[in-house]
């Protein structure tokens, strides 16, 4: 939990620290590259469903692998 607050804090006081350095660049550029960065961090801990036909399956969920 320690953690999580660490990297809230990180990301939320960045802003204000790179609003000086990042003057002349687009701000749409600035949040892609931040989202892009995110991406990169938690890529390694993107799981596949272990469930097959999970990602074909429609709302609301129906199936072998649903709690209902």
């Amino acid at each position: 939990m320690l953690l999580l607050l660490l990297a809230s804090l990180v990301w939320a006081f960045s802003f204000g620290l790179i609003k000086g350095q990042l003057a002349g660049v687009d701000p749409t550029a600035v949040a892609v590259l931040r989202l892009l960065c995110a991406l990169l961090v938690f890529l390694p801990f993107l799981r596949r469903p272990s469930c097959p036909g999970a990602r074909n399956s429609g709302w609301p969920p129906s199936g072998p692998c649903s709690s209902a």
